[in-house]
This record gives structure tokens, sequence and C-alpha cells, in this order.
């Protein structure tokens, strides 16, 4: 990563890591995206849609990939 932006290669690293679905395109090959953290944010989501909780774990996952100098609730 650091060879292709040396300014800003962990950034490079999250980008890469979630933003692999390209959407419609010429050949029509798709995937999945955010394969990593996607168990932990469909049990969030689903969690706080249907009953307003969620496990304090999954919302530190999720808050430690966005905010990684928080991490916590």
């Amino acid at each position: 990563m650091t060879a292709i932006l040396p300014d800003a290669p962990a950034e490079l690293e999250f980008f890469a890591m979630h933003n692999s679905d390209l959407g419609p395109n010429g050949h029509r090959y798709n995937r999945e995206e955010s394969t990593d953290i996607q168990p932990v944010a469909e049990r969030f989501l689903q969690g706080y849609t249907q009953s307003g909780t969620y496990a304090p774990e999954d919302f530190s996952a999720l808050a430690a990939l966005f905010r990684p100098d928080e991490g916590s609730e």
C-alpha cells in the first residue's frame, strides 16, 4: 500500500478492504462488499431494528472500524 499511496497507506488499505463491490459494470462481475465486517453489521442492524438493542461487542467492533481512536461505547 505504501508503494501505491505513500502518504496514506492505511487509508488505502481501509478503502480496498471495504470497497469491493463494483456495482453495475460492463462485464457484469459483482463481488461482496465489506465481507470482513458484514456479519457484525448484520447482527447489529437486526438487533437494533427488531428490538432497539444491540450487543455491546458488535457496537465496539463497528466503532473501532469507523473511529479507530475510540472503539468503545
